[in-house]
């Protein structure tokens, strides 16, 4: 009787199965997250080889991804060389499709959120989301592709209005030669011209097609027109340079640059190719309202590129790029690396920071991707800033830079470069991915 007292009781033995069961649990899930890193670095390895290899044969590509390797842009013709290999295709999905899946499970959590501000917004204006021309110019004063393609205007008067005190005019166009519809709507981004003012946050002047348009009224169409702008041209080009810095890591077999090179052939095969491309009509994340033919015509269209070093120092994220470019030509030269400086910088640092910085910006923002004012545009707005704007990362086999950099077997270029960024701008540094992947 006196040894049965101290029998455990029912809740204790509970409490030890529990217990138990929760190791041998979470024992599994290690082994399972081992196994899986295993097989990235395994993966990682073969698709460095497969595509540096020299013998097509060995290593066929299973679809072209480069731009620049086409002719005519010819989306899907297989080419000799570049391309995406079979290891390369098998290593981007085994890193980059679970990150894909808990981003998309994320903005469908959001989106019930999102469609009952945009009810209640069309209940009290009529609209479901509302831009000022506040929203237009913080837009393009906040990101590098669209601020660099803007022109400081000195005189001191434009279109009647006096430009007073320490404020700064800018002018924001896009060529005639950027021509063709874009959306499913009547919007084409040929020939539009916006001049406004960056303190006072105002618009001067707005002409669309030589058509005079008022900043209130049309400030959704112009929002709509900046976004696409970005997207479809001037974002557009960090990609291009991006592919071309691949190629140049492929092509020379740098290993010390193979971080570079990951996934930017897989990326660019996808968005061109994928039934899963926002850019494809029939995909269930089309999100860009655009077609791959926009992509086709607007890689010929050059983008003008001012720097005015003095009167963008304000604008965020300038001396981070400035810093990161001479950082990145430095160490190019100090490491003897056979790459050109321009495609690097971009397919590292400028590609990075254009969607941080237009992220940020956009997270709050409630707008129509096509300028259509559709309730789907409205939704196609935020699956793409929620979707595919951040970043891609597997911490498990991690591409950002401040990963690469302290990765045992990374070479000293990422750890100096990572190092030069740091001190630029922690926040923004750690932003930045080795490579051109999302």
């Amino acid at each position: 009787m006196l040894l049965s007292r101290f029998k455990p009781s029912s809740r204790v033995n509970n409490m030890v199965d529990i217990a138990y069961s929760s190791a041998i649990a979470a024992t599994i899930v290690i082994l399972l997250l081992y196994g899986y890193a295993a097989l990235l670095r395994r993966f990682r390895k073969l698709s460095w080889l497969s595509m540096t290899s020299k013998d097509p044969k060995l290593h066929p590509p299973i679809v072209d991804g480069t731009f620049h390797r086409l002719q005519d842009i010819q989306v899907g013709v297989p080419s000799s060389s570049g391309g995406v290999t079979v290891d390369d295709g098998l290593y981007m999905a085994l890193n980059q499709w679970p990150v894909y899946v808990v981003h998309l499970i994320w903005a469908l959590i959001l989106l019930p959120s999102r469609i009952t501000q945009m009810m209640l917004s069309k209940l009290t204006y009529g609209c479901y989301g509302i831009q000022s021309e506040q929203d237009v110019i913080g837009f393009i004063l906040h990101v590098p592709c669209l601020y660099m393609m803007c022109k400081a205007i000195d005189k001191p008067e434009v279109a009647g209005h006096f430009v007073s005190g320490d404020d700064q005019l800018w002018h924001f166009e896009t060529p005639k030669e950027l021509t063709g519809e874009a959306f499913e709507g009547s919007i084409v981004l040929s020939d539009i011209s916006i001049i406004f003012l960056q303190n006072e946050r105002r618009i001067v002047r707005a002409t669309h097609e030589g058509k005079d348009l008022d900043p209130k009224l049309s400030s959704n169409l112009l929002f709509s027109i900046v976004i696409a702008t970005a997207n479809t041209w001037s974002h557009f080009k960090s990609h291009l340079m991006a592919e071309k810095s691949a190629q140049e890591i492929i092509d020379g077999g740098i290993v010390a640059l193979e971080p570079s090179a990951r996934f930017v052939h897989g990326l660019h095969s996808g968005l061109l190719n994928s039934a899963t491309s926002p850019a494809v009509t029939t995909s269930p994340l089309y999100g860009l309202s655009v077609t791959r033919q926009c992509f086709e015509h607007r890689v010929r269209v050059p983008m003008p590129h001012y720097l005015d070093m003095a009167k963008r120092r304000s604008l965020p994220g300038f001396d981070f790029l400035y810093a990161a470019r001479k950082s990145i030509a430095k160490h190019i030269k100090a490491h003897g690396l056979k790459v050109s400086i321009e495609p690097l910088f971009q397919n590292i640092a400028a590609h990075s920071i254009d969607h941080y910085l237009g992220h940020q910006y956009l997270e709050q923002i409630n707008y129509s991707l096509d300028g259509s004012e559709t309730f789907m545009s409205y939704i196609r707005g935020f699956i793409w800033v929620k979707f595919w704007m951040p970043a891609k990362v597997n911490l498990l086999d991690d591409v950002r830079l401040c990963a690469v950099a302290k990765s045992p077997d990374t070479h000293p270029f990422y750890m100096d470069v990572y190092s030069d960024l740091k001190r630029a701008d922690p926040v923004l540094a750690d932003q930045v991915l080795a490579s051109t992947s999302f």
